[in-house]
């Protein structure tokens, strides 16, 4: 079972998920985002839509898969009932309403110029090749509404920055960041949540560090009690449930440096307003059976505190944990 640190009661696996209505059809869940009504929203990649389950595992639809490009990679809601997806291949944003209709379109679909170069083969390599930031978008990552009608989106694999836009026009209004360690810059600005007190939090991955920003981009605060977060969930107390996907032995962090011996992805709980650790979960792993996590890329909190995390183990994990086969691709967990 997943461990549990610091007097925090841990998540079990909810084991009557563990096999999903039309789960054959997709090789990894992206992104997971979950709605008023409980129903779970999936954003999948080998065959790229989102699929809509209730709340006991029910599938209720699917849509998307004559829009997406190959690597969709970003999901939420909107208060609305409508969905943004943040489309990585495509360079976009797109807004669906709840049935998968097309509403707008953010991005023009062509990579801004910052200098990235795909083609390197590592993720290290491509990540040093981005000499600038630029517009957006070049292989954006997340986004979500802010409190004052604007989004805030992180871009991403190719560019190190944060755009704010105008909901309703699309239209940009603000974007800060550049490529580095330091206060304000980024190494694949990978999610993000507007939490309490107007405060823009972003997963910095390859930096090992949450940033905490105001709401118009002026740099708060750091937390590097952090590995290789992918995605950020507020919950009901308003504290952070931080996914952390592994470090394998040999790879670098722009941080810390060379990794050693592997560090196994984990879940955190963290304190909203301090950002200190409340409580931890891990397991090492290959990434395959119950509870086994090697990449959270995407998490969701229901209204009765279950947790939903979605796994890109078949194009991150493959090449690392050495399994072909059982990978884990959504999990659900319910507090013990």
């Amino acid at each position: 079972m997943i461990e549990s640190y610091d007097g925090v009661a841990p998540f079990k696996v909810a084991e009557f998920w563990s096999s999903l209505p039309e789960s054959d059809s997709y090789s990894e869940v992206s992104d997971v985002a979950v709605d008023g009504a409980d129903r779970v929203y999936l954003l999948t990649r080998g065959l790229s839509r989102v699929i809509v389950y209730d709340r006991n595992g029910e599938f209720v639809t699917a849509w998307g898969e004559d829009v997406l490009s190959a690597r969709p990679h970003g999901l939420s809601i909107a208060g609305d009932g409508s969905l943004y997806v943040v489309d990585e291949g495509a360079h976009q944003i797109v807004h669906f309403d709840s049935d998968g209709r097309i509403l707008a379109v953010i991005g023009t679909g062509r990579a801004s110029n910052t200098g990235h170069d795909f083609r390197q083969a590592t993720l290290e390599d491509k990540l040093n090749t981005i000499s600038a930031s630029a517009g957006p978008f070049n292989l954006p990552t997340a986004v979500v509404e802010g409190p004052r009608g604007d989004l805030y989106a992180t871009d991403g694999y190719g560019n190190a920055r944060v755009h704010r836009f105008e909901r309703d026009t699309g239209r940009l209004l603000q974007s800060w960041g550049e490529p580095g360690t330091g206060e304000g810059q980024f190494r694949v600005p990978h999610g993000l949540v507007v939490a309490s007190g107007g405060r823009v939090i972003v997963a910095d991955r390859e930096n090992d560090r949450l940033q905490v920003f105001d709401l118009d981009g002026a740099f708060v605060a750091e937390w590097r009690d952090v590995q290789r977060p992918s995605a950020i969930a507020v919950d009901f107390d308003g504290n952070l449930l931080v996914a952390e996907i592994a470090w394998f032995s040999g790879e670098r962090s722009f941080r810390k440096g060379m990794v050693e011996k592997m560090l196994p992805a984990r879940l955190s709980l963290l304190d909203g307003e301090t950002g200190a650790v409340l409580g931890r979960w891990s397991e090492v792993n290959d990434g395959s059976g119950p509870g086994g996590l090697l990449s959270p890329h995407g998490i969701a909190l229901d209204s009765a505190g279950n947790l939903y995390v979605g796994e890109v183990n078949a194009s991150f994990g493959l090449g690392r944990s050495g399994v072909a086969t059982g990978l884990n691709k959504f999990q659900r967990f319910r507090r013990a």
